[in-house]
């Protein structure tokens, strides 16, 4: 039997940008120029990062980026923790991206990494009905919550120059 060689695609148009497809998930929303990075977190966890209350995480493993991360309140709650807490009657929110930190630093020995979390920012209006993921995840954010890139921000007041 004698074999046919293949043909192989022009190697420019592996490149190209793909644009969305229409349908179902499109629906023609604009997005963010860049994906936001994310981290799922149990309530009451998620709600006492954004609102400034804990100013450190701990994971397991360490990421290799830093930068703007915003924090999404998983499903589940964790209801073993202690009642104070919690967020007052009517602040829990689940499933949701409820607001960023900026990731500045990470600490520890492997299995134990402590990610130092600064510039917390609650969000007024969360975005519901978001399906979390394990490690750090991308979503296109509405353009109503870009932060202007997805870098650390400047600590500098407004204004001042260096």
């Amino acid at each position: 039997m004698c074999q046919l060689p293949v043909p192989r695609r022009a190697s420019q148009n592996i490149r190209q940008r793909v644009q969305p497809r229409s349908g179902r998930r499109s629906r023609g929303r604009q997005v963010s120029a860049e994906p936001a990075r994310v981290i799922s977190v149990m309530n009451p966890w998620a709600w006492r990062i954004v609102a400034g209350l804990q100013a450190a995480e701990q994971r397991t493993w360490k990421p290799s980026w830093r930068g703007v991360l915003w924090i999404h309140a998983s499903k589940d709650s964790d209801l073993s923790a202690p009642a104070e807490l919690w967020p007052p009657a009517g602040q829990l929110v689940n499933s949701a991206i409820i607001g960023h930190v900026t990731l500045t630093d990470v600490e520890g020995r492997p299995g134990a990494w402590r990610w130092i979390l600064t510039n917390p920012y609650q969000l007024t209006k969360p975005v519901t009905g978001v399906r979390g993921h394990p490690g750090l995840w991308l979503i296109d954010l509405p353009p109503r919550l870009s932060t202007g890139g997805n870098t650390a921000r400047s600590t500098r007041p407004e204004g001042r120059r260096a």
